[in-house]
């Protein structure tokens, strides 16, 4: 029982582990869209497991965009590192022009 606890462990981490970029950094933000959402690209690897175009695209609907945004403020006026989590499921919203067929980002973690 034991060893198959760790097991399930494992496998769940591993596939959660799948959905997070290596450490990049921010080079462009483009903000102030009217209906809240931000786009941005980063230096490094880009995870696109849906083959969504090269842009991530942050989406009030699945996110805290203005949380996200500070990290991403911060960590380009810093010349720090981030990782980006996306959704290994899907790309942006359909039918809103600036998100549909983005990488879509669910959370940001600071390094």
């Amino acid at each position: 029982m034991k060893y198959l606890l760790s097991l399930i462990l494992f496998l769940s981490f591993s596939a959660s582990a799948n959905d997070w970029s290596g450490p990049v950094k921010v080079v462009e933000i483009i903000a102030g869209y009217k209906d809240g959402f931000v786009l941005f690209r980063t230096s490094g690897d880009i995870v696109n497991p849906n083959d969504c175009q090269d842009t991530y695209s942050l989406d009030p609907e699945n996110s805290n965009v203005e949380l996200a945004l500070s990290l991403l403020l911060a960590a380009q006026r810093s010349d720090s590192e981030v990782e980006i989590g996306i959704d290994p499921s899907n790309c942006g919203r359909s039918g809103v022009q600036h998100l549909s067929g983005k990488i879509k980002v669910t959370r940001i973690r600071s390094l």
